[in-house]
């Protein structure tokens, strides 16, 4: 086994790095943190387990096992010296159980914890996130990313007043409403335009209103692009002169199910795939309707067809951003 040393800041907090430098060789590593307090890592061949070892002169405490299911927790004794060891085999949960290492050996590293001490506060932490309500779903993400970037739209051409024009947190029919033209943003990753339609009214227009698609294609980027966090802290850097709507804005990102403390957790980063499309929803924009629906023929019962999901394929059609029919309703003024 390959014995090495690096600082905790190094290692602890990048687990990209540890993925690529000790995980993927297959390579069995040992890797040492801090001398005193004595922290390890460890990658087993074939990298068929990874784990940590905390130097210990308490008594080992069973009782931490019940704390952990998916975790192997034991008292080691290497070269005379006592650990306590916990250690993960499945891959899909070890970036999960390298963060939570990491907050471990954090506690006794710099507040001088013992390991069993750190080892509860850990999970206790972790504990009560998972009592709070679940993190957004790739989708979802994706979506308010979609909404964000409109936001920001119209921040630059509205100032704070676009956020009374995001209405869809407040279980409006439509994401923005401008006036009488409504905004339905829809962000896909498909390398098409095809995008998810929840309900029969969801391409419908409010009394008095017009309704448009805002088509977005998104890809991940890698080490550019932006994060959703960062797409976040952006739209606050642009309210912070007005307290009041900062305030507001965090209270529609609650409703939307956003909780800064999650943002951690949102590190995927993102980039436009192609120019947003804006596209008016009149005949020839493929839709379900209730209307539409009512229609069917009796055999097929539509007054018991109570909510449709479906995909559309919106390529070819509507307006690009740069285009004066885009631009006159969402001007490009940041």
């Amino acid at each position: 086994m390959t014995e090495s040393q690096r600082p905790p800041a190094d290692l602890l907090s990048d687990w990209h790095r540890f993925e690529s430098d000790y995980v993927t060789s297959g390579v069995p590593h040992r890797i040492v943190v801090r001398m005193s307090p004595r922290v390890e890592l460890f990658v087993e061949l074939n990298a068929a387990a990874i784990g940590a070892r905390f130097a210990t002169t308490d008594a080992f405490d069973d009782r931490l096992k019940v704390l952990l299911q998916e975790i192997h927790l034991n008292e080691v004794i290497i070269h005379g010296q006592r650990f306590i060891e916990l250690s993960a085999v499945k891959r899909s949960l070890y970036r999960s159980f390298f963060s939570l290492v990491g907050e471990i050996a954090n506690d006794v590293i710099n507040k001088a914890m013992t390991p069993a001490d750190a080892i509860t506060a850990a999970v206790g932490r972790w504990d009560a996130l998972l009592l709070r309500q679940s993190i957004l779903s790739d989708e979802s993400q994706m979506g308010l990313f979609g909404e964000i970037w409109l936001l920001r739209r119209l921040i630059g051409s509205m100032g704070h007043h676009a956020l009374t024009a995001w209405v869809g947190p407040l279980n409006q029919a439509h994401d923005f409403r401008v006036g009488d033209n409504e905004f339905e943003v829809k962000t896909t990753s498909s390398v098409d335009r095809i995008h998810r339609i929840n309900g029969a009214g969801q391409l419908v227009p409010s009394l008095g209103c017009s309704l448009h698609l805002v088509s977005i294609q998104v890809a991940k980027a890698g080490s550019g692009g932006e994060s959703l966090p960062e797409a976040v802290s952006s739209v606050e850097t642009s309210l912070s002169e007005w307290p009041k709507e900062s305030d507001r804005f965090r209270s529609l990102l609650d409703k939307v199910g956003y909780d800064f403390r999650d943002e951690a957790l949102y590190d995927v980063r993102r980039r436009l795939r192609h120019q947003p499309m804006l596209i008016p929803i009149l005949d020839g924009v493929p839709r379900l309707t209730h209307e539409a629906i009512n229609e069917l023929d009796s055999r097929y019962s539509p007054h018991r067809i109570s909510h449709v999901v479906y995909d559309i394929d919106v390529s070819g059609l509507g307006y690009p951003d740069d285009s004066p029919e885009f631009l006159q309703l969402i001007p490009a003024t940041w």
